[in-house]
């Protein structure tokens, strides 16, 4: 077992460390982070530090600036540890292994809160799924596929062309990667750019920059995916505790993931979007 540890050094010399046991950890200001930083210090999601099986890759979240090891920070893979500035806010990663007695009382602890955060998230979802059918009515259950399963083919024939292209686009995907923080629908764009990537290195000979091509597809697909759950679970539970920036914020960040698509659940995403903007006009 692994785990990510932060120690944190706030403006003015107070310090405390903060030590998460999961796959992937959100640095900032907002209430639902997992490491919260002050809101004159980081944005309301500013940093995401993911473990994945071959390093710990650490992506900026937020137009507001960060930095890496004393580098400016767009999306990098972390050593052993790194140190992050964000503001006036100086934090140490590092990822270690849990070993022994520790790992057991800690598991033991985070199955705890875990549970607790499963029965409170399930009684969150009671509460919203027993709204009212008037306004906005309770959400659809299934959720548009973001990633349509389909056979994309290189579009060039002789494996030297094949070679270029597949450089070129390899280019395209890492940059669409690198504005998804900000522009989540490129993420998708991203992924498609990544297996064409793929498959044109197939065809020119490359079997090892195929197989990295469709490691970061696959990577950044599932990345997606969960962004997407995530953030319907937590728009659920802000409108049932009617929260509604943080809803805002979630409705804006799912429409664009599933911009282009139809059905029951893009049709109630539209419904909400236009019942918090009718709650704030009528508030302001």
């Amino acid at each position: 077992m692994e785990e990510l540890r932060f120690d944190i050094e706030h403006p003015g010399g107070r310090r405390e460390r903060s030590v998460v046991q999961g796959a992937r950890v959100v640095i900032g200001s907002g209430a639902h982070c997992d490491v919260r930083l002050g809101p004159d210090q980081a944005a309301f999601e500013h940093v995401a530090v993911e473990m994945l099986p071959d390093g710990t890759r650490v992506t900026r979240l937020a137009k507001e600036a960060a930095t890496l090891d004393g580098h400016a920070l767009s999306i990098a893979t972390l050593g052993p540890f790194g140190t992050l500035i964000v503001g006036q806010t100086s934090v140490r990663i590092e990822r270690a292994a849990v070993e022994g007695a520790a790992a057991k009382s800690r598991l033991g602890a985070g199955v705890f809160l875990k549970g607790a955060l499963l029965l409170a998230l399930a009684g969150a979802l009671f509460v919203v799924s027993n709204m009212p059918e008037d306004g906005v009515g309770r959400a659809p259950a299934e959720l548009p596929e973001l990633f349509p399963s389909e056979a994309i083919a290189c579009s060039r024939t002789d494996p030297g062309e094949a070679e270029v292209f597949a450089s070129d686009t390899l280019a395209i995907a890492d940059g669409a990667r690198e504005r998804s923080p900000f522009e989540p629908r490129e993420a998708i764009a991203a992924v498609k750019a990544y297996d064409l990537a793929a498959a044109c290195y197939v065809l020119a000979g490359d079997p090892e920059s195929a197989a990295e091509s469709t490691r970061a597809a696959r990577e950044l697909e599932a990345a997606t995916r969960s962004e997407l759950r995530a953030r319907r679970v937590r728009l659920e539970r802000m409108l049932a505790v009617k929260d509604y920036e943080i809803a805002r914020q979630d409705v804006v960040v799912l429409r664009a993931l599933l911009e282009g698509q139809r059905g029951p659940y893009v049709a109630w995403l539209a419904k909400v979007a236009q019942d918090l903007k009718t709650q704030k006009n009528g508030k302001g």
